[in-house]
């Protein structure tokens, strides 16, 4: 299995052989993961937009990023310890395979999301502990372009020090511990964090929240969400959700989030329902919650679209309605911008509740709203 022979390497690793793992690392990635589908989905509406040779400049760049991303999770999993929870088809055939592996300090929930192709199976994406590493290159990758053009993206990819500079984003995905619902929070600020605007500032911010200098970080996006700049903002408001660079204060991080959501910017919205579902900086309020899980959800969110079927399954902020919860955890899987496990253990339990009747709707539902929102 790739992802023992991954665990495998990694034990070696810390043996003391970095330079001759790589090199096996990287023909292992290139052989076990779908480069071609992953290139493309990582690059998004800009793959169309790209010319020939960009795209295979682009592909070989990138299996070299992935193994320096991968290799800081794996070099940390104890070979022997793989243990497969289960295996689910997904909504286009894609398999996600859910396995768990011991580290040094605690176990992982790995989520292996694998797509056939030619009669074989090869890896599309891998989540983490919940997180999608492949929406968070997408959206890392899509900030840079939207700051320049896909040939500056090329032009970091080859000068700049991946190993260092691109590593810190991913090991900071493992290192988050935190309950469920601000779990999916703190996600919700990671998945995000990149789309910066055109400007010097936003880079500088960035940056500095990236290395740790908060309080840097959190003048500039003072400056930014002052001038109305909605990731600024929202930025800003998880600065003081977190305690980083300020005292925390909840407050003032819905005061924020609330700037930013008005403005349509999707984390925002899923930072705010989380608030009022919960009563931190603001009044507890499921109606509201659930409104601003809703707008966020229809941004596909995909945690969003979670939250909003745990509503609707318990009948909070709004009727119970299992054909509507079963329809958002449905998207919340096909989506798989957070643990897909999470969603796809909800829609099992839920399904043991409903009728075929209600399923079938539902399933209905889940139809309709792709086919109006993901055009």
């Amino acid at each position: 299995m790739l992802s023992e022979r991954v665990a495998a390497i990694g034990a070696l690793e810390n043996e003391g052989q970095p330079e001759t793992d790589g090199a096996v690392l990287r023909d292992l990635i290139r052989v076990g993961f779908d480069l071609d589908v992953t290139s493309q989905f990582v690059l998004g509406k800009y793959w169309g937009r790209a010319k020939a040779e960009q795209r295979a400049e682009f592909r070989d760049l990138f299996a070299n990023y992935l193994v320096n991303t991968y290799a800081s999770h794996f070099k940390r999993f104890r070979i022997g310890t793989l243990t497969v929870i289960a295996s689910n088809r997904i909504a286009g055939g894609d398999i996600l395979v859910q396995t768990d592996i011991d580290r040094a300090a605690d176990t992982a929930n790995v989520v292996w999301r694998v797509r056939a192709r030619d009669s074989e199976y090869r890896i599309i994406d891998v989540l983490v502990d919940g997180i999608s590493l492949a929406m968070t290159h997408r959206s890392e990758f899509a900030s840079i372009i939207q700051r320049g053009d896909l040939e500056k993206l090329l032009q970091i990819m080859r000068a700049e020090d991946v190993e260092r500079s691109w590593r810190s984003r991913s090991l900071s995905l493992l290192a988050l511990s935190a309950s469920r619902a601000e779990w999916s929070m703190l996600a919700a600020a990671l998945m995000f964090k990149s789309a910066s605007p055109a400007s010097i500032d936003a880079d500088k911010a960035l940056s500095d929240f990236e290395r740790g200098y908060y309080r840097l970080s959190l003048r500039a996006w003072t400056v930014l969400a002052n001038r109305g700049d909605a990731e600024g903002q929202y930025f800003l408001g998880q600065l003081y959700a977190q305690g980083r660079g300020a005292p925390q204060d909840l407050a003032k991080a819905a005061l924020w989030f609330g700037e930013s959501a008005s403005q349509g910017y999707s984390h925002s919205q899923f930072a705010l329902g989380y608030l009022s579902e919960t009563g931190r900086g603001v009044s507890k309020d499921q109606s509201s919650a659930l409104k601003w899980y809703v707008l966020a959800a229809d941004q596909s969110l995909a945690m969003a679209h979670n939250n909003v079927g745990l509503m609707y399954e318990e009948g909070r902020g709004v009727r119970q309605d299992y054909a509507q919860a079963y329809m958002r955890y449905s998207l919340a899987i096909s989506l798989s911008n957070l643990n897909p496990g999470t969603a796809i253990q909800n829609l099992n339990s839920l399904t043991e509740k409903m009728t075929s009747t209600q399923i079938a709707q539902a399933e209905r539902l889940a139809r309709e709203w792709q086919q109006k929102n993901l055009r």
